[in-house]
């Protein structure tokens, strides 16, 4: 139910068709469609020479974190010292540092390149954002690698968007790796759906797994420094 019809070409139907994807949706252009029960053996179909676009199911997560290393707690705020001296990597660094699941590729695709946004949504660095079983925690279950801001919003690739991911609505341990700190996730699942949920890791409110998750920087927790080798 989650295919619909953008278009309909008309004509007599064709033999072939073709299928492509763009991002995270499919589309299905011609081609025989749904033989007719009456009577298949003549050639009968119905939806021929048709536009489709399939839509899958996906939920949107928004995290906030803070990373020790480049937090200053003078203005709140991270450094985004690797963007203004342009040492951000362009593509996805984790996959090339040994990181095994998808993720990087895929958004880089859909957005490439660096945004070039300033002041407090000024981007520090790739992260890590991963949703996790509910259940077992250590197995992942969808992975992105994306943009995190100096105001600790963590943003899809387009540099503001909530991050989403294409699995099933459902409660989630949503967790976040960063490639020199310590990672972070919630202590218990979370209900995620196509609505953003906000997990405000800053906040000493918000449970996290294990003890002394993050390290306490004033009135803001912030993931640990000093994981060197991802």
């Amino acid at each position: 139910n989650t295919w619909t019809q953008l278009v309909d070409l008309g004509g007599n139907y064709r033999f072939n068709g073709v299928g492509f994807s763009i991002g995270d949706k499919g589309y299905v252009l011609g081609g025989q469609q749904n033989p007719t029960t009456s009577s298949p053996s003549s050639g009968g179909f119905f939806d021929s020479n048709t536009f489709w676009e399939f839509n899958p199911s996906t939920i949107a997560v928004s995290p906030r974190i803070c990373l020790e290393g480049p937090y200053d707690q003078g203005t709140g705020l991270m450094s985004d010292a690797l963007r203004t001296n342009a040492l951000l990597p362009a593509v996805d660094p984790y996959g090339a540092n040994g990181y095994p699941l998808p993720g990087g590729t895929y958004s880089d695709l859909l957005f490439p390149g660096i945004p070039t946004t300033t002041s407090s949504n000024a981007v520090v660095d790739r992260v890590v954002v991963e949703l996790r079983d509910g259940g077992t925690p250590s197995q992942i279950k969808a992975s992105r690698h994306v943009w995190l801001q100096r105001d600790g919003d963590v943003v899809d690739m387009d540099g503001t968007s909530p991050v989403r991911f294409t699995v099933p609505p459902g409660s989630y341990h949503v967790a976040i790796r960063h490639r020199n700190h310590l990672g972070v996730m919630t202590a218990t699942p979370i209900p995620l759906g196509s609505s953003p949920a906000t997990i405000d890791f800053r906040n000493a409110g918000t449970a996290t797994y294990g003890t002394a998750a993050q390290k306490t920087l004033g009135a803001v927790r912030a993931l640990w420094a000093g994981d060197a080798t991802f």
